[in-house]
């Protein structure tokens, strides 16, 4: 760019910095160094610069008298100050006092950019200046123009020179008097391009009559203005050109607005929307482009007279009859949503809104009708809702795990100290047996409850996808069948995550035995590893999905399919298309709640007849992070001496749990809140080796009252207990390290096992 700069500063290493910021503006660059207000003066009286820039502070001047300077001799010269450091008060006054930028010296690289835009506002500015006083000039002559005399009228020798003008065309062509006109010739002084007359003149020579054409003429200041010329030769006695007389209109607002509606046209036939307008009787008048491909309709085809009734299914069409148009010819305007009918039979709702337009007698002449495609909205609107209901389920089904969960720790705790108490012979065995079982069943499904609702608790590693599912192949392929083929697809390079090895386990084997039982007569199921990429776009068209890098897995089918009733509620939990004691329903809820515990996205695509594709993503680790093994709890003597402090607000889990550690030989202090663990811990006189809590409890968390008791008891080792998660021990259901903690339901001899294992450690 071309620019002319002065530089106001007395340090030359600050000028050479500034110097050499400025070259990145180009070559054509001129930068003249001033360190006084006299010589910033005289700068400014030479060509004006297109921008000052000035240090904070100099010996001879400082950054506010050198803004004052210029303001006062050039009030349109942008001023940039450039300081070592300026606090938020100076920044503030230099702003109130017209500087265009404050620049600090470590952000000096914004110079350029400043000086840039500063150039280009200034410029921009001027241009409106000009423009808006052009546009006010041109109205202002139009306004003289079509009050005193819109027509002008002239009379040239045959070679050109003016005889006659009368006022209007003198005005027209912008001069003070008609005599100004007098002698000066049209095709050096009046037509734009001084051919046109000869073209014209060849025009009558050829048609032998008047030519009336519309040319370009330029006014005295050298502007162009349009003209509609009717031009006509006078001849003599002989046939001879005497003379030629000329009768002008001023056309150019005229061919102004032809231009304006035509950009509006193209702007119209450019735009998504439909946009159309139809007559008093709602018939069609004008249909843009995209308004007939939304209906159907070929672009050729003549929609002129059509009622609009047409585009509209029956019901739209009455809320527009009976409520839009009514309402646009009393207020000017409606809005509301309605359909289009496509051609096809297909129903689009649409945004719609109707506005009437009024003849000078105030009839309504014509409706414009504009209405958008609300189908994507729509289809997010779904999506959106079905997440709420999704996290509204979960958090009914985590409360209810959570109180069932303490339940069936009591049932199974009971049932295996009977177990144990009774001889292997005793006809009781089996029915206790039984009862096991169904607690199992039973903890298996609150199991599932809880990872569809986030609030089991993951113990997450840095996984390769591809090795996980290659672990897998044998038995998935003694799951699916041998009427079922199984294709595995690894991507190469694939990327790491972090996650649960066995919860990921459980999301494959759950969208197999799907893609099994949609398949009765055999199939391909393809399961696939690929890195992918989630951008702006696939988040906008996916609630809840956020943009970075990802790992895919895609378990895909040949199966039946899933119809859009069935897809609308396919993760909620206990919803299953299979028929009776073919499944809970809780499978897909289940991998929802996996991927969503451990931070990813899942998304299905299928059509009736057409297969099912599950595609997970789960967030890529950074470059470098090794893949792990799954930590193992260490095993052992589950026996032990120790005094343990018990805390659990549920009764029946409270006095499981304490017959069991007594059974294990430990001393048990029994507490049924947090406030009777605290007064406990301060009456108790001899030590307390563990305390076994509850997360989740009336008026304090299990978290809270560790830290409590820390106070009272230094170093005192705790193990935590709950049915579900709770942020105070676990962060989005992932468990902390350094954390001993034990997942309701549990069995007696795993509670031992955790306790030993926690004392001992």
């Amino acid at each position: 760019m071309t620019a002319n700069i002065v530089l106001v500063e007395e340090n030359a290493a600050v000028a050479e910095a500034v110097t050499r910021e400025l070259r990145k503006l180009g070559s054509h660059v001129t930068l003249r160094l001033v360190a006084s207000r006299e010589e910033l003066a005289s700068a400014l009286r030479g060509p004006e610069p297109d921008v000052v820039i000035t240090a904070h502070w100099l010996s001879a001047i400082d950054g506010h008298e050198a803004l004052l300077t210029v303001r006062g001799a050039a009030p349109d010269v942008p001023v940039i100050v450039v300081a070592p450091s300026l606090d938020e008060q100076e920044v503030v006054a230099y702003t109130r006092e017209g500087a265009a930028d404050c620049i600090v010296a470590e952000h000096l690289v914004r110079l350029s950019g400043a000086v840039q835009g500063a150039i280009h506002s200034r410029r921009h500015r001027e241009e409106i200046r000009r423009a808006e006083a052009a546009r006010l000039e041109s109205e202002v002559r139009y306004q003289e123009i079509f009050n005193e005399a819109p027509l002008g009228i002239y009379q040239s020798t045959p070679d050109g020179r003016l005889l006659a003008a009368n006022p209007a065309i003198a005005r027209m062509l912008g001069y003070d008097s008609p005599e100004e006109l007098l002698q000066r010739n049209l095709a050096e002084d009046v037509y734009w391009d001084h051919h046109d007359r000869e073209a014209l003149i060849a025009r009558y020579a050829t048609a032998g009559r008047a030519v009336g054409v519309s040319m370009l003429w330029k006014r005295r200041d050298g502007t162009p203005i349009w003209v509609e010329l009717n031009f006509q030769p006078i001849l003599d006695a002989q046939g001879e050109v005497v003379r030629f007389e000329g009768f002008v209109q001023d056309v150019t607002e005229r061919r102004r607005a032809e231009e304006a509606r035509e950009r509006l046209a193209a702007i119209l036939e450019a735009t998504t929307d439909f946009v159309g307008t139809a007559d008093a009787e709602a018939r069609t008048l004008y249909l843009n482009r995209a308004g007939r491909r939304m209906l159907g309709i070929g672009e050729r085809e003549d929609l002129t007279g059509r009622p609009i009734a047409m585009y509209h299914p029956p019901w739209a069409f009455e809320v527009i009859l009976t409520d839009a148009l009514p309402a646009a010819a009393q207020r000017g305007v409606w809005s509301g949503e309605t359909a289009l009918l496509h051609r096809d039979g297909t129903e689009i709702p649409v945004s719609q809104v109707v506005l009437s337009h009024r003849a000078p007698d105030g009839r309504i002449e014509y409706y414009s009708m504009v209405m958008r495609d609300l189908r994507e909205r729509k289809r997010l609107e779904g999506q959106l809702l079905q997440s709420q209901k999704m996290e509204a389920v979960g958090r009914l089904a985590g409360g209810v795990a959570h109180d069932f969960n303490n339940i069936i720790t009591a049932i199974v705790g009971y049932t295996d100290l009977l177990l144990e108490e009774l001889p292997l012979d005793d006809s009781r065995r089996e029915d206790i047996e039984e009862i096991r079982k169904i607690a199992e069943r039973a903890a298996a499904l609150t199991q599932q409850l809880l990872a569809f609702s986030r609030k089991q608790v993951l113990q997450p590693v840095v996984l390769d996808l591809n090795t996980v599912v290659a672990n897998m192949d044998k038995m998935l392929r003694r799951l699916i069948g041998e009427d079922v083929d199984l294709l595995t697809v690894s991507g190469e390079e694939l990327g790491l995550v972090r996650a649960d090895p066995g919860q990921i386990e459980q999301v494959i084997v759950n969208l197999a035995v799907n893609a099994r039982d949609a398949m009765p007569r055999g199939g391909r199921l393809t399961i696939e590893t690929t890195n992918a990429e989630l951008d702006t776009q696939y988040v906008r068209e996916h609630v809840g999905a956020s943009t970075g890098a990802y790992v895919m897995l895609a378990v895909s089918d040949t199966g039946v399919g899933i119809d859009a009733s069935a897809k609308a509620r396919m993760f909620e939990p206990f919803f299953t298309t299979k028929g009776p004691d073919k499944g809970t329903g809780l499978g897909l809820s289940t991998v929802y709640g996996i991927v969503k515990q451990s931070e990813g996205h899942i998304w299905v695509y299928s059509e009736p007849g057409q297969g099912t594709t599950f595609k997970i993503y789960l967030p890529r680790v950074a470059a470098g992070v090794a893949a792990q093994p799954l930590p193992i709890d260490a095993m052992g003597e589950a026996h032990g001496t120790e005094t343990i402090l018990l805390v659990e607000d549920a009764v029946p889990v409270r006095r499981l749990t304490r017959k069991v550690l007594e059974q294990f030989g430990y001393t048990v202090l029994e507490a049924e809140g947090p406030e009777q663990a605290i007064d406990i811990c301060r009456a108790h006189a001899e030590v307390i080796d563990l305390v076994l809590t509850d997360v989740v409890m009336p008026g304090m968390s299990g978290r809270e009252l560790a830290a409590r008791l820390n106070e009272l008891r230094p170093g005192v080792k705790v193990v935590y207990m709950s049915g579900y998660t709770d942020d105070a021990v676990i962060h989005h259901g992932v468990l902390a390290q350094a954390v001993a903690y034990v997942q309701k339901p549990f069995t007696p001899a795993a509670l031992a096992r955790k306790v030993r294992a926690t004392l001992d450690g």
